[in-house]
């Protein structure tokens, strides 16, 4: 990507979750893994990571559990919260 178009790709995203909250809620707008359970994909992220920084891996692990109750709030099963939150244990 170049500079710029980088920054209008952004753009779109963060333009595209701000109509979402603003008309869904924040529970409502949630997408990805931890929305979907998915916590395979959440060890796979934090593996990733690993090799990135440190300081990466301990802000992603520190918004997990935020992430996951907002998931709560939207109808994630309990279970798949404490798998995803045992999968930032690891």
């Amino acid at each position: 990507f170049e500079r710029r178009s980088a920054e209008r790709a952004i753009g779109g995203l963060l333009q595209s979750v701000a109509e979402n909250v603003q008309s869904l809620g924040v529970p409502g707008a949630l997408t990805g893994p931890i929305a979907r359970g998915e916590a395979e994909v959440v060890a796979n992220h934090r593996a990733a990571l690993r090799g990135l920084s440190p300081d990466a891996r301990s802000a992603y692990d520190a918004l997990v559990p935020i992430i996951v109750r907002c998931a709560r709030a939207a109808g994630l099963a309990q279970a798949k919260a404490s798998r995803i939150l045992r999968a930032t244990k690891r």
